[in-house]
């Protein structure tokens, strides 16, 4: 009676840990989908903000409330089934500061504003003068040709 009052437990439990990690699994692929296809930050932080509920909630269940019934095998195991989503959750607020730090706007620069030295005379010169002259060059080489 006691034994499959334990296999019982021990069958609950394991399920317990399988659904935490499949709904892990499911908010890392949520927070992935919504990270890169539509950039909201307040979306993302939401999933965050559940995820580290479900990891704190399974950490509860698993560890706090049923610690002694482990084997020492089986406290490591499952140490490493729950607690591998930490590092994941580091990289998101990683990847989360580099979103908010990147610039949204790149700024274009004007073909006027850039300048080539040119390598005859050593002067500074502008695309434009420098474009204007490789024209010039071939009209007059086509002119020769003629």
């Amino acid at each position: 009676m006691k034994l499959q009052k334990e296999k019982k437990i021990n069958l609950e439990i394991n399920s317990l840990i399988f659904n935490y990690s499949l709904i892990s699994l499911i908010f890392q692929l949520l927070i992935i989908g919504f990270g890169i296809l539509f950039y909201s930050i307040f979306i993302v932080l939401l999933f965050l903000f559940f995820y580290l509920v479900i990891i704190l909630k399974s950490i509860d269940k698993v560890f706090v409330q049923n610690w002694k019934r482990y084997h020492w095998k089986s406290r490591i195991i499952n140490i490493l089934v729950v607690f591998h989503v930490f590092p994941i959750l580091i990289l998101y607020l990683f990847s989360l500061n580099n979103y908010l730090t990147t610039p949204k706007s790149v700024e274009t620069i004007s073909p006027s504003k850039l300048h080539y030295i040119d390598t005859q005379t050593g002067k500074e010169m502008s695309i434009d003068s420098l474009a204007q002259r490789t024209v010039d060059s071939i009209i007059k080489s086509k002119k020769k040709d003629e």
